[in-house]
C-alpha cells in the first residue's frame, strides 16, 4: 500500500510539472504573439505614413497647378487627379483601419447614402471606363439612406474595377438599387 501512495505521489508531481510546463509555454507563446501584432502595427503604421507623404505631395501641386491653369480641359483634368488622389488617401487610410479590424469591438457606423457611394466609386474609375468603352447604365434616383462604414464604398469600387478588367470593349455595366423593405439590395450587372 505504501509503494502505491508513493508511485502515486510521483505520478501527480510529474503531472504538476508537465502543467507548469505547459503553461509556461503558453505564456511565452502569448508574449511572442503580442510582440509579433506590436511590430505588423508598427510595420503598417510606417507604410501608412510613407504612402501619405507623397500622396501629400501630389496633392498640393495638383492644387497648385489647378489654380494657374487657364484651360478648362487641363483644370478639369486636375480636379479629377485631385478626386482620385484623395480616393487614393483614403484608401491608404482605412488600409490601416482594416488591419486593426480584428482588434475593434465594433466598426464605426454613419448616415450615409448608397446612391453616393456607388456615384463615387464610379466616378473613381470614370476614366478607365470610358477607356475600356464601358457604358454605365446608372438607374437609381433618389435617396438611399443607410448606416454603414465608408469603407463598403472600397467593395463597390473595387467591383467597378473588377468589371472593367474583365469586360470587352463596347460592354455595359448596369447599376441598380432595388427596395426590399427591410432592405436595400445594390444590382450590379456587367453582361
Amino acid at each position: 500500500g505504501i509503494a502505491g501512495l508513493v508511485l502515486g505521489g510521483r505520478s501527480l508531481l510529474a503531472s504538476q510539472r508537465g502543467l507548469r510546463r505547459a503553461e509556461e509555454e503558453a505564456r511565452t507563446a502569448a508574449e511572442r504573439l503580442g510582440e509579433s501584432n506590436r511590430l505588423k502595427d508598427l510595420f503598417i503604421d510606417i507604410v501608412r505614413h510613407d504612402l501619405l507623404n507623397p500622396a501629400s505631395v501630389i496633392r498640393y501641386y495638383t492644387s497648385y497647378l489647378q489654380e494657374c491653369e487657364t484651360d478648362a480641359t487641363k483644370k478639369e483634368c486636375y480636379l479629377k487627379i485631385e478626386g482620385v488622389n484623395n480616393r487614393l488617401m483614403d484608401l491608404i487610410r482605412n488600409a490601416s483601419k482594416y488591419s486593426r479590424l480584428e482588434e475593434m469591438d465594433h466598426v464605426d457606423c454613419q448616415a450615409l447614402d448608397l446612391g453616393t457611394m456607388l456615384l463615387d466609386a464610379l466616378a473613381v474609375h470614370e476614366h478607365r471606363l470610358k477607356e475600356a468603352g464601358v457604358a454605365v447604365n446608372y438607374l437609381p434616383r433618389g435617396e438611399y439612406p443607410i448606416t454603414a462604414n465608408p469603407m463598403v464604398e472600397d467593395v463597390f469600387a473595387n467591383i467597378v474595377a473588377n468589371a472593367i478588367k474583365y469586360a470587352a470593349a463596347g460592354k455595359k455595366l448596369e447599376i441598380d438599387i432595388l427596395d426590399q423593405g427591410a432592405c436595400w439590395v445594390v444590382q450590379i450587372r456587367d453582361f
